[in-house]
């Protein structure tokens, strides 16, 4: 979700005691509207991206437990998805293009950066709202989502003090484009740790394909 008044209602329906889960994304906890109407068909998601106010009331829910994670909700669209046609359709509206913004791989820092950095949020709140709130909400708390006896080694460790600005030419994905193309920020991931094995370090993926494992529900 990405809007606050949303979220307050969530927030209250877990107090009231319902089993109510929520997420937002990087994006909505970093762009706002007017990204859109600067920048065009590339910003488009949805939900919308909202105010400069939204998205500063947003974070006061991710610091108080209400969302179960931070998502980057990742649209892989091409260029042309985005630009000029769908399926050999031509775009001729905004209604056309299509939605969502392609975030997995910067998601995590951009969120660093926006809560840790600019608004002196303490990185633990990162750490549960993308780690140990996620595993509980998908029932594999025991094995993923926190540093534990038992637990997978996971582990992910960030320089705060390293700067950086993506890039198109920096993303790994297929199709290189990305609303967070042009930002910069201070604080990266230098190495990715999964079941104790390091998987990527210092931008580059160095684990061979297939070394995941499915990971089924605990509870």
């Amino acid at each position: 979700m990405s809007s606050p008044d949303v979220a307050q209602k969530i927030k209250e329906a877990q107090q009231a005691g319902y089993d109510v889960t929520a997420e937002t994304c990087s994006h909505y906890l970093s762009l706002t509207d007017q990204d859109v109407l600067a920048n065009g068909p590339l910003f488009k998601c949805a939900p919308p991206l909202r105010s400069r106010e939204d998205v500063d009331r947003l974070w006061t829910y991710v610091e108080d437990g209400t969302f179960s994670g931070i998502a980057s909700d990742h649209s892989p669209c091409s260029y042309d998805e985005k630009f000029k046609e769908i399926l050999g359709n031509k775009i001729e509206n905004v209604f056309d293009v299509w939605g969502g913004i392609s975030g997995i791989q910067s998601g995590f820092q951009v969120a660093f950066n926006e809560g840790c950095v600019k608004r002196g949020v303490d990185p633990r709140v990162l750490a549960r709202a993308m780690a140990l709130n996620p595993a509980k909400a998908f029932g594999i708390y025991g094995k993923k989502g926190d540093i534990r006896p038992g637990f997978d080694a996971d582990l992910v460790i960030l320089d705060p003090e390293k700067e950086w600005e993506i890039t198109g030419e920096s993303l790994l994905y297929i199709n290189k484009i990305s609303a967070f193309v042009g930002m910069k920020g201070r604080g990266l991931p230098v190495c990715t740790i999964i079941r104790g094995n390091v998987v990527a370090e210092d931008g580059r993926i160095t684990a061979k394909k297939g070394v995941g494992n499915l990971v089924r529900r605990l509870s």
